[in-house]
């Protein structure tokens, strides 16, 4: 119950940029740097301790300084998604239960769209 948003284009996003392509689009749109940057902190150590390809591991901690928890919705009870973003990576957004997924797609796939990006199901 997770869909991955692909990059297609060549432009290196920032939070920045994502916030202004979507804020006129979703109604809820929360950034935190602190816990984006804690759970970047995080992804690393994990990658680290099981033993993740150096190459990958390395091309990921510079961007842990940019790391954002965002929150992207319609509506805070249905349709809300939160993600960990990162500049120039791929999203993933998981969903809690298939409820959730089925009233969050929407989202997903505005958002992907309005980002330039191509979603894959998981």
């Amino acid at each position: 119950m997770a869909h991955r948003l692909i990059p297609t284009g060549p432009d290196v996003l920032f939070v920045e940029d994502v916030a202004a392509r979507l804020i006129p689009h979703f109604p809820i749109f929360v950034v935190n740097k602190t816990d984006g940057v804690t759970q970047a902190r995080n992804f690393v150590r994990q990658l680290t301790e099981r033993g993740a390809p150096e190459e990958m591991i390395a091309e990921i901690e510079p961007k842990v300084p940019h790391g954002a928890l965002v929150t992207v919705g319609n509506d805070f009870e249905n349709a809300c998604i939160q993600f960990l973003f990162l500049p120039d990576r791929e999203i993933i957004v998981g969903y809690t239960c298939q409820q959730n997924e089925d009233q969050a797609t929407y989202v997903t796939e505005q958002m992907a769209e309005l980002l330039g990006c191509v979603v894959e199901s998981l």
